[in-house]
């Protein structure tokens, strides 16, 4: 051990000997080990890390898919969860959710909080026990029982100070008395973080129709159950449900299941949690450890050459009783105190950059609050520093201390072939692994553009202001909220510089979407072979249109006059008008309905398509409807409650702006909560997340690559150039010319470049295909990214190659011959 101390103490002294090595050979290893860390810190917390619920491989999402309406994936429904619970043979337990907005008051201010409603079995099954008061009962599931609510540790103490006596006290939720029965615990993390109360799931089961999609089930599987026998399990309720629940307005059983073709589609609910980023994670932390793979071999190359520099003090070494299994040793702990200081730096870097992807991207990634250093993280980080040093270690004992002749030797010495071979391979391995990442940068860059070229449907999104406002039906009735919704506006238009103002159920790409629902049209016979199409519903006011910069294609768009006099009148989207008449004109004057129950709606215009579901996906056919009309949806009077208000002006965004948008809803109301504020050009942002995540980690990671290849190219060189510089000394001293000179140095290194980008391309034919689910607009072999990325690297390394063999032909032949 005092031996190994000793080397220790060398290896630290040789830091002050060579500075500029050890800060290159460090910081370049810091960087791999930084960027590997990081990758895998959000890998683990959002795909390996389980679920913190007990034996959560139980756990399963029981979804559906509906190839009838072309829908892969759908959500539950009452009709469905019942005869989950009351008729399977592959669950333990079955519980029904879904997540909502709810205005709270009566804790001094109004708030506009996330919650869940849930049955009676969710909690439960999920190994959920109030830390204070009681769970629900089957009694807090009756329709006509007292409200109740469950709240969150964090709403416990922010709003109720902690207080136990909390218990039993009155909240007034949506204008609905409802009472708190017990808080949750404070590690209490649902599907959705953000959860501040659970409300339950009051419904009469005599009362559940053929519809209503737009719950989730999750349910826990039996001992010994699998996946496919859960499946079939619930295909054979889907057909028990559909045969024993009402059909609704307008159709029948035989249609509903003809129609929809509904199919189970059970899976782990890990992977509904984690959705499409499983795989897009796994991409980007086999791409990003490829720069811990260049950092190994640039590190390698230059720990390389300043061992054949080394052997003259290693030869002294063993002249003076070194033996080899000395030499060894000081080797080996040289390169492993060189990782683990770079495993430090690494650490510290992978600390700073995982707080900067989680503050700048948090929508992109599922579980991001979880990601950080924890301790497995930062024992994953060490071992691969200590590999990383260790690999290292045994590359130069094996290289200068495993052979006799490898000690020894003077100033003069130059390197073997099998040095000169292995350090040419490192450098087209880091070349290639180089045109791996940078194909991967391009590709993402150019889906990326193409996703910002598409046509949204709306216009300069960063001039229009939102704010979302719900008026539960306890405080206003039916007539009421449209006269406090158009107040509102009013109140808004009449703030400098707002150029109009208008309010929707949902606003463009807003992530909680629009319901799907039937919709008549009128002159189509339907049957139980042709039934009505399911359509995207969406609530508009006048103005709305106008606002957000949507344009009209054919026809009008709504007045204040459709709205005051509850004109049957309608909007659709250009893209319903195209499948159901052909042509945007041809829709105008025609006529819908959402029920057989109800009066006819004249379509008055058609609008452009909105993507709302992002820019590569096709944009949705929809009804567009007046937020406040008679008989719709069995409701004499029918009122769209919750609102996104949005005003275009040049002043949109500043804080005097916000202040004024808040008041003018409180001077209508007071007790109207304003949420998700913010900027229409922030839900762009949000849907383009994903892909900006893939493309800045791929970019980051292509910079690295192609710096770290450039340095390792140049390092090579230089070496070179200066193992023959008494060789072209005497060449220049005997009449060589310089410029071909330089050319044949250049063409070393650009004959190691073309071998790594050719090997480069190689490989990224065949990697690049696991980026292929997220491009966009561009292929995985697209033949322009190929091409740019391979120009590129052999520019740069044109440049890498020329200087050292510039230097080298600049030497005056009297110093170049001066050491011999």
């Amino acid at each position: 051990m005092t031996g190994v101390w000793n080397d220790v103490r060398y290896a630290l002294r040789g830091i002050a000997r060579a500075p500029a090595f050890w800060t290159m050979a460090i910081g370049t290893l810091a960087l791999g080990i930084g960027a590997s860390t990081a990758a895998y810190a959000v890998l683990h917390a959002v795909v390996l890390e389980p679920l913190p619920y007990p034996d959560e491989h139980e756990l399963v999402s029981v979804r559906h898919s509906a190839p009838g309406i072309g829908v892969p994936t759908m959500q539950s429904a009452p009709f469905l969860h019942f005869t989950y619970v009351e008729q399977n043979r592959t669950f333990d337990a079955v519980g029904l959710w879904r997540g909502q907005a709810v205005t709270v008051t009566g804790d001094g201010q109004a708030h506009r909080l996330p919650a869940i409603v849930a049955s009676l079995e969710l909690l439960p099954l999920l190994g959920v026990e109030p830390a204070l008061g009681r769970g629900f009962a089957p009694d807090d599931m009756a329709p006509e029982s007292t409200p109740t609510v469950l709240v969150s540790d964090g709403y416990w103490r922010r709003h109720l100070e902690s207080d136990p006596a909390a218990l039993g006290r009155t909240l007034l939720v949506d204008g609905r008395s409802v009472q708190i029965i017990g808080v949750l615990p404070r590690d209490f993390a649902f599907l959705d973080p953000e959860v501040e109360l659970v409300l339950p799931y009051q419904f009469d089961r005599t009362r559940a129709w053929l519809g209503g999609f737009g719950f989730e089930n999750i349910a826990r599987l039996r001992r010994g159950v699998t996946l496919e026998q859960a499946n079939a399990d619930v295909g054979r309720m889907i057909s028990i449900a559909v045969a024993t629940t009402a059909p609704s307005e307008g159709g029948s059983r035989e249609a509903f299941a003809e129609r929809l073709d509904l199919r189970p589609n059970v899976r782990l609910l890990r992977d509904q949690v984690v959705g499409g980023m499983m795989g897009t994670l796994w991409t980007l932390m086999g791409a990003i450890s490829l720069v811990l793979v260049i950092a190994l071999a640039n590190v390698a190359n230059l720990m390389l050459l300043r061992g054949e520099r080394r052997r003259g003090e290693l030869g002294t070494r063993a002249a003076l009783g070194a033996g080899r299994a000395r030499v060894v040793r000081e080797l080996g702990v040289e390169g492993i105190v060189m990782g683990a200081l770079a495993g430090c730096v690494g650490l510290s870097l992978a600390h700073l950059g995982l707080r900067s992807l989680v503050s700048i991207v948090p929508d992109a990634i599922p579980r991001s609050a979880a990601i950080g250093l924890d301790a497995h993280v930062v024992l994953v980080g060490a071992l691969l520093a200590i590999g990383a040093g260790c690999s290292l270690g045994l590359l130069s004992s094996l290289r200068l201390g495993g052979r006799g002749e490898g000690i020894g030797g003077g100033r003069s010495t130059t390197m073997d072939r099998a040095g000169r071979r292995a350090v040419n391979g490192f450098v087209i391995v880091q070349v290639a692994l180089s045109v791996v990442l940078l194909v991967g940068s391009g590709l993402m860059a150019r889906t990326y553009r193409a996703l910002m070229d598409v046509d949204l449907g709306f216009d300069r999104p960063h001039e229009v202001q939102m704010g979302r406002i719900s008026i539960p039906e306890a405080v206003a009735e039916a007539e009421d909220v449209g006269r406090i919704q158009r107040a509102i506006v009013e109140q808004i238009r009449a703030i400098p510089g707002v150029e109009s103002v208008g309010y929707a159920s949902t606003a463009p790409m807003e992530p909680t979407g629009n319901p799907e629902e039937t919709l008549l049209v009128e002159g189509r016979a339907y049957s139980d072979a042709a039934a009505p199409t399911l359509r995207r519903f969406e609530f508009v006011s006048p103005g709305y249109f106008e606002t957000i910069g949507t344009d009209l294609v054919a026809g009008r768009f709504l007045t204040d006059e459709d709205t005051r006099t509850r004109r049957p009148v309608a909007l659709v989207s250009e893209a319903l008008a195209r499948q159901e008449w052909q042509t945007p004109e041809a829709a105008v004057g025609r006529r819908v309905r959402a029920s057989v129950d109800e009066p006819w709606r004249e379509i008055v215009g058609v609008v452009q398509d909105i993507h709302d579901d992002g820019p590569q996906v096709a944009p949705a056919a929809t009804a567009y409807f007046p937020p406040l009309m008679n008989d719709f949806w069995g409701d004499p009077t029918f009122a769209w409650r919750d609102a996104v208000l949005v005003a275009r002006g040049p002043a949109v965004g500043t804080e005097a702006f916000l202040r004024d948008f808040e008041e003018a809803v409180w001077a209508v109301d007071a007790d109207l909560p304003v949420t998700s504020v913010g900027l229409l050009s922030d839900l762009v942002a949000r849907t383009l997340a994903r892909h900006a995540l893939v493309l800045a980690l791929l970019a980051v990671a292509g910079a690295v690559a192609l710096f770290l290849g450039v340095v390792g190219l140049y390092g090579v060189l230089e070496y070179a150039a200066s193992q023959r510089r008494r060789e072209i000394g005497l060449r220049i001293a005997l009449g060589a010319d310089p410029a071909r000179l330089r050319r044949a140095l250049a063409g070393r290194g650009m004959l190691l470049a073309a071998g790594g980008v050719a090997a480069g391309v190689v490989l990224a034919l065949w990697t690049s295909r696991f980026l292929a689910s997220l491009l966009f607009g561009t292929s995985a072999v697209d033949a322009a990214t190929f091409v740019a990325v391979s120009l590129t690297l052999l520019a740069t390394a044109a440049v890498a190659s020329y200087q050292p063999a510039r230097r080298a032909t600049r030497v005056s032949p009297v110093v170049a011959m001066r050491p011999e």
